[in-house]
């Protein structure tokens, strides 16, 4: 499974939320079954923990399945993180490609 780039909608704005999203890609020949996912705001979970339904064997969803709003608290530089198989439920072939993240600028 690899977490596809992050994408927003909104502006960055202290208090003001922000729609962030990101497609999953399976890079495997079966399906994947259901997984959890999280994302994280400065190495910060903020409650958005959950599952995500199955993606089929060579196949990217971009579904609003992985979807997070979250609104910055203040005026600053933020990394958001976004991670699939958070839990390690789904075998694969590399561990190690199920993160990604972006820096963002808050006014």
């Amino acid at each position: 499974l690899l977490p596809r780039p992050i994408t927003y909608t909104g502006k960055l704005v202290a208090g003001q939320a922000i729609n962030f999203d990101s497609g999953i890609t399976n890079q495997g020949n079966l399906a994947s079954g259901v997984f959890n996912i999280k994302w994280f705001f400065n190495g910060q979970n903020q409650g958005f923990y959950g599952s995500h339904s199955s993606v089929a064997a060579n196949t990217t969803v971009m579904n609003g399945n992985s979807a997070a709003i979250w609104t910055p608290p203040a005026a600053g530089t933020y990394t958001i993180e976004f991670v699939v198989d958070v839990d390690g439920h789904v075998a694969e072939s590399n561990e190690n490609n199920n993160r990604t993240s972006i820096t963002i600028r808050v006014n």
